[in-house]
């Protein structure tokens, strides 16, 4: 990013005739089909996670991506 706003403003200065970095496309992430726990999955990471510091954060995970997953299957969306 850093580049690309030193080359546009080498544009703008009147320095270069063109921004080369204006003229590609930025790559793109492959999408990866999303994983889901299993039952056995979430009770094993739940008893690994129980007591230790950071506790809450696979608690609050498993149940934002419940409560994503409850919406998603109430208005059909994918």
């Amino acid at each position: 990013m850093v580049l690309h706003q030193a080359l546009r403003q080498g544009e703008q200065w009147r320095i270069l005739p063109r921004a080369p970095a204006a003229l590609v496309d930025p790559p793109r992430a492959p999408r990866t089909e999303m994983r889901v726990l299993d039952p056995t999955q979430v009770h094993t990471l739940l008893d690994a996670a129980h007591g230790k510091r950071l506790e809450a954060l696979p608690v609050l995970a498993l149940a934002a991506a419940r409560a994503k997953g409850s919406c998603s299957a109430c208005t059909g969306a994918p």
